[in-house]
């Protein structure tokens, strides 16, 4: 066994520009080595990555607008990582490929691209490989023939991508833990996340709260220690969460 690395990691679906202020003060507060991001504004990004001195990648996923009149903007997911960890390696690979203009008043129809992000970074011959998405939605987190086509798609895509280095997938996987989609992803990749947490939907901020759902987690294979996990309310519309991740393998 090589010797540990440990990161501060985090992730958070924030919601577009609904919450910025509380998100930033909460990224103040971590502090993380690394973050992943989920519905994230491309026009925040500079901003956001500025808090903690990050650097960033990030891929649009569609644009939303307020209401029919407004001018959409672009949302979509991205990782963010401190400065003395090196890029090695990136990619964007699409498992649904329809991107469109969603005002918030047709919220129910939401369809977004759906993309595995990953990046490789390094820090003094350690490398961490690190990936996020935003899966599928549907509107009672019960599974969807939709569902079901893109887990396939996303599967394929996670096992080209863990070769060699292995992985830590974070995100909001709009499924909730216990049910058919989620499950699949446990089968594969072990979940992180508390097994006391009933949901990761914030109780105050959530649109539809109170929501009894744990779709959001962070997954990993056995080159990857998760430990000291926690789930934080006041972020976002869904709960944000932290970690430290080590390299064992």
């Amino acid at each position: 066994m090589k010797e540990k690395s440990t990161l501060h990691f985090t992730n958070i679906n924030i919601h577009r520009d609904q919450h910025l202020d509380t998100v930033n003060d909460f990224l103040r507060r971590e502090d993380p080595d690394v973050a992943c991001m989920q519905e994230i504004p491309k026009k925040d990004l500079l901003s956001i990555a500025a808090v903690c001195d990050m650097d960033y990648r990030f891929v649009t996923m569609g644009a939303v607008s307020s209401h029919p009149e407004s001018v959409p903007f672009e949302v979509g997911i991205a990782i963010f990582w401190k400065k003395h960890l090196t890029l090695r390696g990136v990619a964007a690979l699409s498992y649904r490929n329809r991107p469109q203009i969603i005002t918030f008043e047709k919220f129910p129809s939401i369809s977004y691209a759906r993309i595995l992000l990953h990046v490789l970074l390094e820090e003094e011959g350690r490398r961490f490989h690190v990936g996020t998405t935003h899966f599928t939605w549907t509107p009672d987190g019960s599974a969807s023939d939709e569902q079901r086509t893109d887990i396939h798609a996303l599967l394929g895509l996670l096992g080209d991508a863990r070769r060699g280095d292995g992985l830590l997938l974070a995100g909001d996987f709009n499924a909730p833990r216990g049910g058919e989609i989620f499950s699949m992803l446990a089968a594969e990749y072990r979940d992180n996340l508390p097994s006391d947490v009933r949901s990761t939907i914030d109780p105050k901020l959530h649109r539809a709260a109170p929501l009894i759902l744990a779709v959001d987690t962070i997954f990993s294979t056995p080159e990857y220690l998760v430990d000291n996990v926690k789930v934080h309310t006041g972020v976002s519309d869904h709960c944000a969460l932290t970690a430290n991740v080590s390299r064992v393998l």
